[in-house]
């Protein structure tokens, strides 16, 4: 949901929603990320914030113009988000998630509604989740993107893993399983046809101790189509570079399933992560087609600090010091748009240097080699090199 409303409405309402807590409840409190809580009893507010500030650096395959034989550059904003959290004495939560963009079709400045729902945790064996939240499929989708390793999720997470949708969903956990399940109203499609998708995954952790853990999990999602069209149209993991990896043709489909395979392993500073992901598209004049994406990544801390995981979910990494702290990390990442020898298939190298300066601040540097394949259209091979500087309280 984009509303076209200015910066300053929701600041001034988020601020004085904020105000009006701590003059009722009076206890006001800086969590360890830099968030702010007024709480007393039971009843708890927290407001949380994050500024993404991105420059881009780009040749070759990445570029608009087939022919280009220069460099373009990019330097945006490229997430600037507000988060406002309750919690009541009764078991319910809500949260409401405001991003600030800027996007050229809709004039200056724009706001998105992230996340919006209502949480009960009253239960037991489940938690449910109702309203607009994130589909629970994959791994690094779910990762929030304060704590991805790399500046852009991989091109296989970002052309099939669900974002965020209106629905209902339940979330639990089991000794060392944790699962999810939900049905979800599909919006960023037709709004005048009813489409709906069913997502599950099931994650478990055989080996979880102080230094160590290891992480396997499945995910899928049924999604109705209802004759409108698939197709992917991928950039090739530079948020402001053209759409790379593209398919051929335009498949008016029935439906779509995807299937999402996931590992993850931590030994001390060390962490290794992986996902293979398939769309499956059945087709309504058209012969059905498969398409499918992989990654693999690997991180290492300089510096001797681990990653955190919860849950079925990797975190931000642990540490007790004051010191910066140093992450090298390298990603192998393919998406095969190819089918019947039509369309692109892309390949990413990526070598990545993590600041961490503290708890708010981060540099992240990434270096991307792309090689593409296929029907491609001028440069087949580019380079890019990003920057971001990260502030989260």
């Amino acid at each position: 949901m984009i509303l076209q409303k200015n910066f300053s409405f929701f600041l001034k309402f988020a601020l004085m929603l904020f105000l009006f807590s701590s003059s009722v409840y009076g206890d006001v409190t800086i969590d360890n990320d830099g968030g702010l809580v007024v709480e007393k009893d039971d009843m708890e507010f927290e407001i949380n914030g994050l500024l993404m500030w991105d420059f881009n650096l780009f040749d070759g395959a990445h570029l608009e113009d087939p022919d280009a034989t220069n460099l373009e550059d990019d330097f945006q904003v490229r997430r600037a988000r507000l988060t406002l959290k309750g919690k009541s004495r009764s078991d319910w939560q809500a949260k409401l998630h405001i991003n600030f963009l800027r996007k050229e079709a809709l004039g200056d400045n724009s706001v998105e509604i992230g996340d919006a729902y209502i949480k009960y945790n009253g239960w037991d064996f489940a938690d449910i989740f109702i309203g607009q939240h994130k589909e629970l499929f994959g791994f690094e989708r779910i990762t929030s993107s304060k704590d991805t390793t790399f500046i852009e999720r991989a091109m296989c997470v970002n052309a099939f893993s669900p974002g965020r949708q209106p629905g209902l969903s339940l979330k639990g956990a089991a000794d060392s399983f944790f699962w999810s399940g939900g049905v979800y109203r599909i919006q960023e499609r037709d709004e005048e046809i009813d489409q709906y998708a069913v997502t599950g995954r099931l994650a478990f952790n055989p080996v979880q101790d102080e230094h160590s853990l290891l992480h396997l999990g499945i995910a899928g999602s049924a999604r109705d189509y209802s004759g409108e069209e698939f197709k992917i149209e991928e950039t090739a993991e530079i948020y402001t570079a053209k759409e790379a990896i593209t398919s051929d043709m335009d498949i008016e489909s029935e439906s779509v399933y995807l299937l999402g395979l996931e590992a993850a392993l931590i030994k001390g500073p060390f962490s290794f992560q992986s996902e293979y992901i398939m769309a499956s598209v059945n087709a309504i004049s058209a012969d059905n087609t498969d398409y499918s994406g992989y990654y693999i990544q690997g991180s290492y801390f300089i510096t001797g600090e681990l990653k955190s995981y919860k849950k079925g979910t990797m975190g931000s990494v642990e540490s007790e010091s004051d010191k910066a702290i140093f992450e090298i990390a390298y990603r192998y990442s393919s998406l095969d748009a190819r089918d019947n020898n039509t369309g692109i298939k892309g390949i990413n190298h990526t070598l990545g240097l993590n600041i961490y300066f503290d708890q708010q601040v981060r540099l992240m540097t990434n270096y991307i080699n792309t090689r593409l394949k296929g029907d491609v259209e001028g440069e087949s091979n580019g380079n890019a090199f990003l920057i971001r500087l990260q502030y989260g309280f």
